[in-house]
């Protein structure tokens, strides 16, 4: 657990037992309560106030232990299916994902999303006119690595090929994505492609398919062939999308 949610967790302890023991107080001993908060001694009104304090407290104290049990399932609440393949394992109860994709200069672009997993595939879903989706009619190969919220990834990539589904395969893509986050996929993310179609058009879905060694190999070219350019651009034929992109941040840190 990072030490900001440390804090959060602590001060929510704190605050769930003070107000369990106010509330406590204020039902057990109303006359000393009132006197003690400056109300007027009214017994059913402290009752009362005494009865949400206690409803408070204990909605604080209950939340504690949830936080921490979703953080050890990884905030996974839904139902995560087998996966066949066993580079796929690590990521059966991974909340988010850094899919890197690629432009057609070569240069890669990371999104986290979330990843639903079932035997020797993944499935993400995006807007029809998203960034990663026109990326994907060009060059349909990604690298899929575990992250943060945030994209920062925190486990070695997986190299995949993506393929967009249509219709009873697109359908069931959906499902297993709502079955693994009912909430943000079976209510907040529909919720936000609606509102969004106008602009960004319908939900598609992919299926990813881990690439083996020997398909890795072929897509990053012979070790020993030098690394060719495009538009001015070195491409990344021997490293994965997301160490490219720091390869190539880095080196523009350096130029005149």
């Amino acid at each position: 657990m990072d030490r900001g949610r440390g804090l959060v967790l602590t001060v929510t302890l704190l605050a769930g037992l003070f107000m369990t023991a106010a509330g406590l107080a204020a039902l057990l001993a109303p006359g000393w309560f009132a006197d003690a908060a400056g109300f007027p001694r009214h017994t059913h009104f402290v009752h009362d106030a005494g009865a949400f304090q206690l409803d408070i407290g204990a909605s604080l104290l209950l939340a504690v232990p949830l936080v921490v049990r979703l953080g050890q399932l990884g905030w996974v609440v839904g139902e995560v299916g087998p996966a066949a393949s066993p580079v796929l394992v690590r990521f059966l109860h991974q909340k988010t994902v850094l899919v890197t994709t690629s432009r057609q200069d070569g240069r890669p672009v990371g999104t986290p999303v979330s990843l639903a997993v079932d035997g020797d595939h993944a499935y993400l879903r995006s807007f029809e006119q998203a960034g990663k989706t026109r990326r994907l009619r060009h060059n349909p190969r990604v690298a899929v690595a575990p992250s943060t919220a945030r994209g920062r990834p925190t486990g070695p990539t997986l190299q995949a090929t993506a393929r967009r589904l249509e219709d009873v395969e697109a359908q069931r893509a959906a499902r297993l994505l709502v079955g693994k986050h009912p909430v943000l996929h079976g209510l907040l993310v529909p919720l936000t492609h609606r509102l969004g179609r106008a602009k960004a058009g319908k939900t598609v879905h992919f299926q990813l398919t881990p690439l083996d060694q020997g398909q890795e190999r072929t897509a990053h070219g012979h070790p020993d062939e030098p690394s060719r350019h495009i538009h001015g651009r070195r491409a990344c034929t021997q490293e994965s999308p997301w160490e490219c992109s720091h390869r190539w941040r880095r080196s523009s840190e350096h130029r005149p």
